[in-house]
This record gives C-alpha cells, sequence and structure tokens, in this order.
C-alpha cells in the first residue's frame, strides 16, 4: 500500500523538478524559491489534506505529534501535511522556509515504518546510482 500511495502521490505533485535525498530525514528533498515554492504548497494541501502548524500541532493524533516532535517541533512558517497510512505509519510532507524566506525545503517520506527505500526509489531514483 506505502509503494502505491507514494507513486500516486509523485503523480499528483507533478513536478519536473528533480527530488534529491536527505541522509539526515532519510526523505526524498525539494528545493523551491519565491512562487514557485508557494504555488507548490497549493499542490501539496491538495494531496495531504490537513496542514499542520506550531499553532494547531496540539490539535492533531499522536502519531503525527510524535512526527513533529521527531524533527524537532514546527517553528513559525514551518508547516507539516500527514496522512495515516498503514500500520501506524505516516506519510508526509514537511515545508521549511529559509532563513529571509528566500528559499522553501520540501521533504516528503514516511513516519513509523521502514519504507526509506520505497520512498527514495519512487522520489530519488538517481540518488540511488553510484556517483562517478
Amino acid at each position: 500500500m506505502a509503494k502505491a500511495l507514494l507513486t500516486e502521490t509523485v503523480e499528483k505533485l507533478g513536478t519536473e523538478l528533480q527530488w534529491g535525498w536527505d541522509e539526515r530525514w532519510n526523505s526524498a528533498l525539494m528545493v523551491l524559491q519565491g512562487e514557485e515554492g508557494q504555488a507548490f504548497l497549493l499542490k501539496l494541501a491538495d494531496v495531504f489534506g490537513t496542514m499542520w502548524t506550531h499553532e494547531n500541532i496540539a490539535t492533531a493524533d499522536q502519531g503525527v505529534q510524535d512526527l513533529a516532535q521527531n524533527m524537532g517541533g514546527l517553528r513559525a512558517g514551518q508547516k507539516l501535511y500527514a496522512t495515516a497510512i498503514e500500520d501506524g505509519a505516516i506519510m508526509y510532507a514537511a515545508s521549511w522556509p529559509w532563513v529571509g524566506n528566500s528559499h522553501l525545503s520540501i521533504r516528503i517520506g514516511i513516519y513509523g515504518g521502514d519504507h526509506h527505500l520505497s520512498v527514495r526509489t519512487i522520489f530519488a531514483p538517481d540518488s540511488l546510482k553510484p556517483k562517478s
């Protein structure tokens, strides 16, 4: 189920931009600028539905709160989109603005389960190729 949902998500987001891989968070990573970043947030809202911020995270399900805490909590300007998938796992997208709001980092992953390779294979397959 996770692989099918990830594939559907990457198709819905439909970006022609290249996803990279963030080793620290075991998530797909994309960095966007300006209007492009704001437009992408609208796509995330359409795909994930619920958006959590530092103002409303306390009302989220415990699993989503645990995810937010694991990521260091939510600060002003940061957004977390989350969908429960299977066996307590949560597919998420995190939006973290850079200082000065010049760029926006978007991370997509699965929390609570061993799905990192599926995320990487679907969102950032080029990151699996040997570096020359």
